[in-house]
C-alpha cells in the first residue's frame, strides 16, 4: 500500500482507514462464506464492523463537520478500493447486508464512480473487465 503525504492527525486517519481496507476485505470474505438462503445475513459482530469500517470510508470520501476530504487521500483510496476488489466482494455480499450499510455502501461507492486517479475514471476501466458484476447486479 502506498503512502501519501498529508499533515497530522488527518493524515494517521487516512492510513488507518486505508489499512482497515484490508480488514474489510477480510470481514467481507469471511461473513460471506455462509449458505446463499433467502433472508441469510451476516452475523451481528460482522455487521457491526463492516458498518463501522463502511462509514469510516464514507469519511474519508466526503469528509465531515470538522474537515472537507483530501483529494490525495481520496485518489489513494480508490486505487486501493479497485486494485483489491473490494467493489466485487461488497456486490457479493450486499444481499445479506442490512439496509444502513447498504446505503453507506450505495455512497461510498457512487464517490468512487466520480473519483479520478490521475486524470481516469479508474472505475469505469474496473467495470469493463468485470463486466460480470453488472449481471450480478442485475440479478438482485
Amino acid at each position: 500500500m502506498e503512502s501519501i503525504e498529508l499533515s497530522g492527525a488527518r493524515s494517521l486517519k487516512v492510513k488507518r482507514v486505508l489499512a482497515k481496507s484490508i480488514i474489510l476485505e477480510d470481514c467481507i470474505r469471511r461473513g460471506c462464506r455462509g449458505p446463499q438462503r433467502s433472508g441469510w445475513s451476516l452475523p451481528l459482530a460482522e455487521m457491526m464492523e463492516m458498518s463501522k469500517l463502511i462509514r469510516e470510508l464514507k469519511q474519508v470520501l466526503y469528509g465531515n463537520s470538522e474537515s472537507e476530504s483530501v483529494a490525495e487521500a481520496c485518489a489513494q483510496l480508490t486505487s486501493e478500493f479497485f486494485r483489491e476488489n473490494t467493489l466485487r466482494l461488497l456486490i457479493i455480499c450486499l444481499p445479506k447486508l442490512n439496509l444502513e450499510v447498504r446505503k453507506d455502501i450505495s455512497q461510498v461507492v457512487a464517490k468512487l464512480q466520480r473519483q479520478q486517479v490521475q486524470s481516469r475514471l479508474i472505475e469505469c476501466d474496473y467495470l469493463e473487465k468485470n463486466l460480470d458484476l453488472l449481471d450480478i447486479l442485475l440479478q438482485g
